[in-house]
């Protein structure tokens, strides 16, 4: 699936940002997305995550950059591993995270993909590609031997699901 986004800011010194298009493939399971803030902890299991939240975002990791003078067509290819990334302000491990969220959020995720646009006479295009991420926010609660569950914190995770493609002029 691409999805044409609006040109926000422009990170690349000078260049003008002419626009942006992401590349992804949607991965998720639906009936977990549908059950997401319910999870029912085991006795005195320690720490387990509830409320969670899904978005998505472009990362700024540039993956791949090529410059294109026009009049061309320019085509850049992507196929990199990406690394999943998390972080919490408790001590939950990444395993509680990874079986919270189902999937490895210490894995390398492949993602791939190709985008082309035509290059005007007279113009020069520099192509960036960046991951792109599903992204999940959570409270992290946990569950003592004695006394009631409480929320120790927050945390959060990005999974690779795609590539977001810039062009500069």
């Amino acid at each position: 699936m691409l999805k044409k986004l609006e040109p926000s800011t422009s990170d690349q010194g000078a260049k003008k940002l002419v626009g942006v298009a992401v590349a992804y493939i949607q991965t998720e399971n639906e009936s977990f997305l549908k059950n997401n803030s319910i999870v029912t902890p085991q006795w005195a299991s320690g720490y387990y995550l509830k409320n969670i939240s899904r978005g998505e975002a472009c990362g700024t990791k540039i993956i791949r950059q090529s410059t294109f003078a026009g009049p061309a067509t320019a085509t850049l290819s992507v196929k990199e591993g990406v690394n999943a990334s998390w972080s919490s302000n408790t001590n939950v491990s990444a395993e509680v995270v990874s079986t919270g969220l189902g999937f490895n959020v210490t894995k390398s995720y492949e993602v791939s993909d190709t985008y082309q646009i035509k290059v005007p006479s007279g113009k020069t295009y520099t192509i960036v590609a960046r991951p792109y991420y599903q992204t999940y926010n959570f409270d992290v609660w946990y569950d003592p031997i004695i006394g009631s569950d409480y929320k120790a914190g927050y945390g959060n995770t990005f999974k690779p699901i795609g590539v977001c493609f810039y062009y500069y002029e």
